[in-house]
C-alpha cells in the first residue's frame, strides 16, 4: 500500500470526525465541548495507529480493490499453515515493493503452489500468479505457474 493511499484513507476518517467534533463543540455546553474534542482526538489517534499497524499485515485477496484488475503478479515468497491460510508476498506490475496477501486455506491451491515452486526451481525462473484477485477461476489455466527457462542467446560465429 503506497503512503498516498494510506494518507487519503486516513483523511476519509479524519474529516468526518473533525466535522462532528466541530458541530458538537459549537452547539454544546463547555463540558460537552471538551468531551467532543477528547473523543475526536482519541478517534484520530486510533485511526492513525490502526492504519500504521495494518500496513504490516497481509491483506485478504478478496479485499484488494485498487489492483483488482491485475492479470498477473510475480511471487516473491510464500508461507502456509494447513487449515489456516496461504500467505503470499506478491510483486504487482509497475510496483517497486512487494505486498503481502492472504488466501483462504485450500489443499489444492497449496499443492498447485508447491508444484509451481518446484518447477520454477528446476527452470531457474520465478513463480507467477495469474489473476491474483479474481474470485472466479478459469480451470484451464493454473493459478500458479513457472515460466519456461528463456532460450540461450545464439552464438555468434565470427
Amino acid at each position: 500500500m503506497s503512503l498516498s493511499i494510506l494518507f487519503f484513507a486516513f483523511l476519509a476518517i479524519a474529516l468526518p470526525i473533525l466535522a462532528l467534533a466541530g458541530v458538537a463543540g459549537a452547539t454544546a455546553s463547555r463540558p460537552w465541548r471538551a468531551a467532543a474534542l477528547g473523543l475526536a482526538a482519541t478517534g484520530l489517534a486510533a485511526g492513525y495507529i490502526a492504519g500504521a499497524e495494518l500496513m504490516g499485515r497481509p491483506k485478504p485477496v478478496r479485499l484488494e480493490l485498487i489492483e483488482a484488475g491485475s492479470e498477473e503478479a510475480r511471487l516473491i515468497a510464500s508461507h502456509y499453515m494447513e487449515g489456516k491460510a496461504i500467505w503470499l508476498w506478491l510483486l504487482l506490475p509497475g510496483e517497486e515493493a512487494p505486498r503481502a496477501y492472504a488466501l483462504p486455506w485450500s489443499r489444492e491451491v497449496a499443492q498447485a503452489l508447491r508444484r509451481a515452486e518446484a518447477e520454477a526451481e528446476e527452470n531457474g525462473t520465478g513463480v507467477r500468479m495469474r489473476r491474483p484477485f479474481q474470485s472466479e477461476r478459469d480451470d484451464s489455466a493454473p493459478m500458479f505457474h513457472a515460466p519456461p527457462r528463456p532460450p540461450m542467446p545464439e552464438k555468434s560465429t565470427g
